[in-house]
């Protein structure tokens, strides 16, 4: 592969934003223990940070099923030292379709070709070799819990050079004064800090206290009941042997005649709802880098949301239609993108 067509700036020096003797160490609250409060918990604790992340459940535990984990999270994650074999994550290298009695699905597995089961012909294959090369990282598929325990172990497990991230449990966050960085719990306890990070979900209550008006979630029309089935399970039914007994490992999504089979995510059809969450603790973890003062912290903040916003802004537009119809919002995207936009899925 030629310099020109490489995409990214390459591999990030291991140590780049590890703290010196002379780095300020900040306080960090983060309201939420979830993939968003544990990435970035990750990401500001390897800058040399103090970090105590408040959990209003009993358990810090992730609930949930698949989670696609793109090369723009897996890069920093592999610089935070993830254990992609230890989280079972799958690497994907083709995407396809294939027509199984008329149910469209869509296979995600190694070295695999996408055909009509009638004639085997093939109707669509995304070719995803190569994505190291051209933008860092593989593409993964993993579980979520495996992804957030994998982040709670980085978060958690000394390292002989920062301190471990605090995860205090049962400590509901019911009010923040966003001029003094001061927290209230429920149990009517306040804690000090010098940043806070609101990582509490769609539905926080702090986005309003922000940016001062409400920026609610609104339903889209579409659901999801996602559940687990033992793959044993499958093989021992009749109805469902066929469909997976021979097949190579992969993700099979049916589009069925009504409303049941629809899926929905809060980025919904590209699949970076996640990403762009551990994109948004990478970046904050590294604008708080090698700080010399508190007093320098407003305007690393001012910089994260100039580097972020514009970033965020183009992958919501872009999830509004799947990502192979990319070309139907690269014109709304474009405002939000400096250089070209991309129109599509390669296909091959």
């Amino acid at each position: 592969m030629s310099p020109a067509d490489s995409r990214f700036a390459g591999p990030i020096p291991k140590d780049a934003f590890k703290p010196t003797k002379s780095d300020h160490s900040l306080e960090v609250g983060i309201i939420g223990a979830g993939i968003a409060g544990l990435g970035a918990a990750v990401a500001l604790r390897s800058s040399g940070h103090k970090v105590e992340i408040f959990e209003r459940s009993r358990f810090k535990n992730e609930v949930g099923a698949a989670i696609n984990v793109c090369p723009n999270a897996a890069r920093p994650l592999h610089h935070y030292g993830f254990d992609f074999q230890r989280s079972k994550a799958v690497a994907v290298r083709r995407v396809g379709f294939r027509k199984i009695d008329s149910i469209m699905s869509t296979e995600f597995h190694l070295e695999s070709e996408f055909m009509k089961a009638d004639s085997l012909d093939t109707i669509m294959a995304a070719d995803f070799h190569g994505l190291p090369e051209k933008f860092g990282a593989n593409y993964y598929f993993m579980h979520r819990v495996d992804l957030h325990t994998e982040l709670r172990r980085l978060a958690e497990e000394p390292d002989g050079y920062t301190e471990p991230v605090r995860i205090s449990l049962s400590s509901e966050v019911t009010d923040v004064n966003i001029d003094s960085g001061e927290l209230t719990l429920k149990d009517g306890s306040k804690h000090k800090k010098d940043v806070v990070v609101a990582a509490d979900g769609i539905h926080s209550f702090l986005t309003a206290k922000v940016i001062g008006s409400d920026n609610s979630a609104h339903p889209t029309g579409q659901s999801a009941f996602r559940f687990l089935i033992p793959t044993e399970k499958l093989l021992k039914d009749p109805e469902t042997r066929d469909l997976i007994e021979g097949r190579p490992d992969g993700i099979y999504v049916g589009s069925g005649p009504d409303r049941r089979l629809d899926n929905a995510h809060k980025s919904q059809d590209q699949g970076q709802g996640g990403a762009q969450a551990i994109e948004d603790g990478a970046a904050l973890g590294a604008l708080l880098s090698k700080l010399r003062s508190v007093e320098e912290v407003p305007a690393r903040l001012r910089l994260f949301e100039r580097v972020r916003k514009n970033r965020a802004s183009a992958m919501q537009i872009f999830s509004n239609v799947g990502q192979d119809q990319a070309e139907k919002n690269q014109a709304k995207a474009q405002q939000y993108v400096d250089g070209p936009v991309p129109s599509k899925t390669p296909v091959t």
